[in-house]
């Protein structure tokens, strides 16, 4: 019997250790939401939403309402917060977002709907708690506190307060703010009319420094043109602004300092009153324990296996490489073919006639397209580099072991599935909804396999050329990896040289969680035999992962 060395056994207990503590603290602060009330409703055109209610024991509500592409998960480190304080928290989900049916046009209509859908959710709400208008406000965060003001404009009772968190309203130029609009929003009479009376609610508007969606300068114009006006109300209604300091537009609603100052300015309306300090303590911490944990496992997990137990030597592959650097090169180059490829492979979806996650789209389109280039290449032999021609078909024989093995391989990989969605979704209430999303999950997935298989066979084409040599080229790996990432380091990159931090911040995201997804890879093999099934295992993860946010559009 191999005698496995302590440290790698200690290492891997560890980070074990720290996933589990960081799992089990992020599960218990859920336990503040165990006795929510799913909601369905309809808005006044008959579209179902789908809305969550947690009462309260003061009177008063607070309406959160979710960002672009967001759901209503996003908003549950507020609602934890803000029910904290006593009050009732209702909560829901756009059309085209979250667990809601339906799908967005990338025109100004769209925000009309959603602004409609806000005074549907805020009658639900009502009902559901006993409160009256006046006993109502909102909480909005980016496109969700331009809705809020929207409706509050259009609703004859309006909330009694409007907290806004970088509101998607710029009355100057806004290339971002304006992709989702289709129009400039100082145009719009609903904006033209907004000054000290309208809408007839409290505003507490919030931005911070680094916001790229509602920059302090446009905060400020939005501000005064809320303050413009002649007195004629029954009471003035409040008009304030604050622009926190080192706060990027992504991480706001997870700011302590903003909610801080959100109570504390609630408090001098006297709308409601906490003694409780704010606090993301508990997030942060669980949530680094989490991922810290989650990398630290998947990375020292292979390395204990390779000690522990005997692997099935590859057979001989039909396709060897012969210079390393021009594969590795030849690699990097073919991205420029897969462009056309993505493309078209992205446009054969938009026939589809269902609403498409178009922000989800870079994967599966870039990916697969890039699985479908090298897998042509490889049939002909044709890839730089290599010799040889790949059949594509296994030539493996099962052990007697190999079932029971990879049995053991799925309940890993569920397991993993379980701890990304605490992490990701902080609870275990939303996964991936039943709904277009579930549809776009099992579409996707073959396709974006592809790309995960040819990756796994050039990994087995390496490990033969180390054999070969007799050279350990630790590097090689890794560089493969890095290589196979070229679209999404460059969308990220292409982000920030244009200025969207937010862009930038959501390409990173997107590269860790694709990271998780490779190291998911490298595990699974050790237990699943077929790469094939590890591959559609990488693809399905990845879309459980990235599906349920993103707006679904339709064209």
């Amino acid at each position: 019997m191999m005698k496995i060395p302590a440290p790698k056994l200690a290492l891997l207990l560890i980070n074990f250790l720290i996933l589990a503590v960081g799992l089990i603290g992020l599960i218990h602060l859920n336990k503040a939401f165990t006795d929510q009330q799913t909601v369905k409703f309809q808005d006044s055109s008959g579209e179902a939403l789908h809305g969550t209610y947690m009462p309260g024991d003061l009177p008063i509500g607070v309406l959160l309402l979710e960002g672009f592409g967001s759901d209503q998960i996003a908003m549950r480190p507020a609602a934890r917060i803000f029910r904290e304080a006593g009050a009732h928290i209702f909560t829901f989900d756009f059309s085209g977002h979250g667990r809601s049916d339906g799908s967005l046009g990338f025109d100004n209509a769209s925000t009309d709907r959603l602004a409609y859908q806000v005074i549907s959710a805020k009658e639900t709400f009502k009902s559901s708690s006993g409160l009256s208008d006046d006993q109502i406000l909102y909480f909005g965060h980016s496109l969700g506190a331009r809705v809020a003001v929207q409706s509050a404009v259009l609703d004859p009772a309006p909330p009694t307060a409007l907290i806004l968190v970088g509101t998607q309203i710029n009355l100057g130029t806004n290339l971002q703010a304006e992709f989702f609009t289709g129009t400039s929003d100082a145009e719009l009479d609903w904006v033209q009319s907004l000054d000290k009376n309208t809408p007839a609610a409290d505003i507490l508007l919030f931005s911070g420094e680094w916001d790229d969606i509602l920059t302090p300068h446009a905060a400020q114009a939005l501000h005064d043109h809320l303050t413009k006006g002649s007195a004629g109300a029954e009471r003035p209604f409040a008009r304030k602004l604050t622009i926190l300091p080192r706060l990027f537009h992504n991480y706001e609603i997870y700011s302590t300092r903003l909610l801080q100052q959100a109570l504390s300015q609630l408090d001098e309306l006297g709308l409601m009153t906490t003694q409780r300090p704010v606090s993301f303590a508990g997030y942060y911490g669980f949530g680094a324990l989490t991922l810290l944990g989650l990398f630290g496992t998947l990375i020292s997990a292979p390395i204990y296996l390779i000690q522990s137990r005997p692997t099935i030597p590859a057979p001989p592959s039909s396709v060897k490489i012969r210079r390393l650097m021009t594969f590795i090169r030849g690699k990097l180059i073919l991205w420029l073919v897969t462009v056309p490829a993505a493309v078209l492979l992205s446009g054969i979806f938009f026939l589809i006639p269902l609403g498409l996650p178009v922000f989800n789209m870079i994967y599966v389109g870039f990916i697969g397209g890039y699985g479908i280039v090298m897998w042509v290449l490889y049939r002909i032999g044709k890839v730089p580099g290599t010799e040889g021609k790949m059949p594509f078909k296994s030539t493996k024989k099962a052990s007697p072991t190999s079932g029971i093995i990879t049995l053991l391989g799925f309940l890993v990989w569920g397991l993993i599935l379980l701890a990304c969605i605490i992490f990701t979704r902080s609870g275990l209430f939303y996964v991936i909804s039943p709904n277009q999303r579930l549809v776009w999950l099992v579409i996707f997935t073959p396709f974006t396999a592809l790309g995960f298989w040819i990756g796994e066979k050039e990994l087995l084409m390496l490990d033969a050329f180390r054999h070969k040599s007799g050279r350990r080229l630790t590097w090689a790996s890794f560089t493969l990896a890095i290589v196979g990432l070229t679209p999404f380091f460059l969308y990220t990159l292409v982000m920030g040289f244009l200025g969207s931090l937010s862009g930038m911040l959501s390409g990173l995201h997107g590269l860790l969680i694709l990271a998780i997804i490779l190291l998911v890879g490298r595990l699974m093999k050790f237990f699943i035999h077929q790469t094939w099934i590890v591959s559609l295992l990488q693809a399905a993860l990845l879309y459980a992962l990235i599906l349920p946010q993103g707006v679904l559009f339709a064209f």
